[in-house]
């Protein structure tokens, strides 16, 4: 007699949200570049120039 395992994945909503809270989108203001704007610059920790 054989035993098979199965597997699947499982995704928790509430964990991933968990994720995002501990890294949030880095923000960053400029007023100095330009005198009629202001910049914000808006990238995520391990991937710049992303937004979420």
């Amino acid at each position: 007699m054989e035993i098979t395992y199965s597997y699947r994945p499982c995704f928790d909503p509430v964990f991933e949200s968990v994720i995002e809270r501990l890294h949030p989108p880095r923000v960053s203001i400029d007023n100095i570049t330009c005198e009629d704007c202001t910049l914000v610059k808006v990238s995520k920790p391990n991937e710049p120039r992303s937004v979420p």
